[in-house]
């Protein structure tokens, strides 16, 4: 990824701004998210697997959100009643039992220990509850992120360091607004309310209307602030990648575009390997899965185009349909870290393939 020579769209504060822009360049350079690094990573293999239905009878009206952690993958969706169903390990799909309601796909995290799910209520505003069993099924009520930002679209949900997460949304007219929450044993914060990211505008009139992406990254040296690496659908369709601290969202890495020139008609998906709760620094585990990265989405024929880095971002594939068939769907993809490699799913359109059923979760890894 290359960055044009002015990063920040504000410098007010002179030799701080640039001491968290250095600082913030070596940072990306070592979480594996920049392109720089000495020695990147062998290129992987592309071997994609093949389209399977990992949904079973399920049926979604969105793209699944997928977590893997603990040696446990969970899945959730939007049911076609507009509620939320969670899976894990390939069980059968159930119901979030608190009352709730939605039009837009759910985010699933692991924060503080926790399982999170996050969803947009039909009020606009971002709602969360926490898994307390998972056998049981027992979830805690539908909690309301604080701050005055609503959304037509699902939000965005990057966790930074375990129990801080940033909340980003698309809001009207094009623009990105992000609330910070951090889970303690002494209870849930937030910031006073949310605040908008300048130097991004996203199109209104994207097919699907469907959710911005975003990942962590963490500064190593210097102060150590936290930057979310932030990809949008821009105006011209195109995909731009930049990045904002977390702490202070005026402060921003301008955005570029990721190379290809692909035409995306949803919004965008995207993953890395590696730990989905952290950064990983050099000599840790995940620190190499985090330079394979992709981005996801539906373009202009209605089929899935996937892009891929395997150093970290300074090279990539361009942008290509899927193997084993070009993966129709009628919602924004999904996409999912999964140690070494990634697992894309999509919301099946069974009237344009119908090797499966119409609105079923179907899924493969991309190497």
């Amino acid at each position: 990824m290359r960055y044009p020579r002015r990063l920040f769209d504000r410098t007010e504060r002179g030799g701080r701004a640039r001491s968290v822009l250095r600082a913030g360049l070596v940072a990306l350079a070592a979480a594996g998210l920049l392109g720089t690094i000495a020695v990147p990573p062998a290129a992987a293999a592309r071997n994609e697997s093949a389209w399977v239905n990992g949904g079973g009878g399920a049926r979604t009206n969105s793209a699944p959100s997928v977590l893997n952690t603990g040696g446990i993958e969970y899945t959730a969706i939007l049911g076609l009643d507009n509620r939320i169903y969670v899976s894990y390990n390939g069980n059968g799909f159930r119901q979030i039992p608190s009352r709730h309601e939605t039009h837009h796909a759910p985010a699933i995290v692991t924060m503080a220990g926790r399982i999170v799910v996050f969803h947009t209520g039909t009020d606009g505003a971002t709602y969360y509850t926490l898994l307390q069993n998972l056998e049981n099924n027992s979830w805690s009520g539908w909690t309301r992120v604080p701050g005055n930002a609503v959304s037509a679209a699902p939000p965005s949900v990057v966790v930074l360091d375990r129990d801080v997460a940033a909340i980003t949304l698309s809001v009207s007219n094009g623009r990105i607004a992000v609330q910070r929450m951090e889970i303690q044993p002494g209870g849930t914060t937030y910031r006073t309310d949310y605040q908008e990211v300048p130097n991004f505008e996203i199109p209104t009139d994207l097919r699907f209307g469907e959710s911005v992406f975003s990942w962590t990254w963490s500064n190593r040296l210097g102060n150590r602030e936290n930057y979310v690496n932030l990809a949008v659908v821009g105006m011209d369709h195109h995909v731009w990648q930049g990045a904002y601290n977390v702490d202070n969202p005026s402060q921003t890495v301008a955005p570029s575009q990721v190379p290809g020139g692909g035409v995306c008609e949803s919004g965008i998906a995207g993953a890395r390997g590696g730990p989905p709760d952290r950064v990983a620094g050099p000599g840790e585990p995940g620190y190499h899965s985090m330079a394979h990265q992709a981005f996801a989405c539906i373009g202009t024929d209605g089929n899935t185009w996937v892009n891929q880095t395997s150093d970290g971002g300074a090279t990539y594939d361009g942008w290509n349909r899927t193997t084993d068939g070009a993966g129709p769907s009628n919602s924004q993809p999904s996409l999912a870290g999964a140690g070494t490699t990634l697992n894309l799913s999509i919301r099946w359109n069974g009237n344009a393939d119908r090797r499966f059923p119409d609105n079923a979760v179907v899924e493969k890894s991309l190497f």
